[in-house]
């Protein structure tokens, strides 16, 4: 299936996990050590998507999901499955939790501050104890010389050896804060709330005010195509859920550019 845009369509994302060296040699792994690692990969994967949906990067639509992992035979390898309820670019699908997980443990390892995509989620992931204790948790298997975890997502391979896992513990354990990010900069959002019309602006445009329930209120608001007051004359005024380029400055709602509406309680809308 493909969006009108003709990208495909679709509702899963996989990354892997592969331990290696002399320590899993055969194969075995002690039960409560996968146990307490399997329940830390699991958190990881929950709090990083609710991470992403506070910054933006997911909608409140990709609450939904079950995540299965599969441990393969003959290895200890993990592959991780994260099934969306409903239906997202596979665009985001490729490059979401997989690459923020890898970039964290980047981060940690290499104090590094090249981490510009993800940069609002790790200042978020620096001030939660428990995200970084799973990070710890996930990494708790190695314990020899050359042992080493391999996290694949598509072509993309992050190696860490035992002594990468002592760098990274000692990063985590540093103090943070956690803090509020301000959004700043455009983001795909629903939103839902009223629309009314304003006056022109100074460029002659005609825009809509919306406001949104339990938040901001008039937000200039124009829409995606030519404008024609008789297509919108039966929304304005009424109930509706809208999808739309948000622009914020220092948190604050600037604008919104309308991309398709429904009527809340009428299944009819109009889309480009």
């Amino acid at each position: 299936m493909k969006t009108l845009t003709g990208e495909n369509i679709g509702n899963e994302e996989i990354f892997r996990i592969v331990y290696s060296g002399d320590t899993f040699s055969d194969g075995l792994i002690p039960l409560h050590v996968l146990q307490t690692e399997l329940k830390s990969l699991e958190s990881i994967v929950n709090r990083s998507i609710e991470i992403l949906i506070r910054t933006g990067k997911l909608t409140k639509y990709h609450k939904k999901y079950d995540v299965f992992i599969l441990i393969e035979k003959g290895s200890i390898m993990e592959t991780v499955k994260i099934i969306f309820k409903n239906p997202i670019s596979g665009i985001i699908l490729t490059a979401i939790v997989g690459p923020l997980i890898t970039t964290t443990y980047e981060h940690f390892l290499n104090s590094s501050n090249n981490t510009d995509q993800f940069k609002d989620e790790i200042q978020l992931i620096q001030g939660d104890k428990n995200y970084k204790n799973d990070l710890k948790q996930v990494l708790s298997p190695l314990s020899g010389n050359n042992d080493n975890i391999i996290i694949n997502h598509g072509t993309i391979n992050l190696t860490i050896s035992t002594e990468d896992k002592k760098t990274i513990e000692k990063q985590l354990d540093v103090e943070e804060y956690d803090v509020d990010i301000l959004k700043d900069g455009i983001f795909d959002e629903t939103l839902q709330g009223v629309i009314r019309k304003l006056d022109l602006d100074a460029h002659g445009a005609n825009y809509f005010g919306f406001t949104v329930d339990g938040g901001e209120t008039r937000v200039p608001t124009s829409v995606a195509s030519s404008f024609n007051l008789n297509d919108y004359r039966d929304i304005l005024g009424e109930h509706v859920v809208i999808k739309a380029h948000v622009k914020y400055k220092d948190g604050e709602m600037k604008h919104i550019e309308i991309l398709s509406y429904e009527l809340l309680g009428i299944q009819s809308s109009i889309k480009y």
